[in-house]
């Protein structure tokens, strides 16, 4: 669908410890491609939420009924999120729509098992004052024949084992 999202999707997955048996989230997930892309590493489950009911049917669709994957429609912003729940929490372009981020970023750090990892692509930079401890940073774009790169950064931080 977009330049360069596998080799994306590739260079996201090297900021990752093994998820074989994970449990991720995966906010803003658009039409499921991270999320397939994770059974592929033999996560055990993944709940992913979006916005766009189009998207989230689309994932459903692409999903054949594999029940380790879960979509729903629903704001990421006003979503509940289990306390304790993921091994890893993942957003992919979702959170710079985010009106509240620190409020956001410290959910995900509660929804996050201790020594969870969160990872994410976007246009921020910043962990925001969440108790994540950021361990990676990455600039990152496509080789696209534009002289606009990197268009985003990629993220690895850890919840600490506390």
């Amino acid at each position: 669908m977009y330049p360069g999202l596998s080799k994306g999707y590739d260079t996201l997955f090297d900021l990752m410890p093994d998820i074989k048996d994970a449990t991720v989230l995966d906010l803003a997930c658009g039409d499921g491609a991270f999320s397939r892309k994770c059974l592929t590493k033999g996560v055990a489950s993944v709940d992913g939420y979006d916005i766009s009911s189009m998207m989230i049917d689309k994932a459903i669709k692409d999903a054949n009924n594999e029940h380790r994957l879960v979509f729903k429609v629903a704001d990421i912003e006003k979503l509940d999120l289990p306390v304790n729940r993921y091994n890893v929490v993942h957003s992919q372009f979702g959170l710079h729509y985010v009106s509240d981020l620190p409020s956001m970023m410290n959910r995900i750090a509660k929804s996050l098992k201790p020594g969870g990892i969160f990872v994410a692509t976007s246009y921020i930079n910043s962990c925001i004052d969440s108790g994540l401890i950021l361990e990676k940073f990455l600039e990152w774009g496509p080789d696209i024949g534009t002289k606009v790169t990197p268009y985003a950064v990629m993220i690895r931080a850890r919840k600490s084992n506390n």
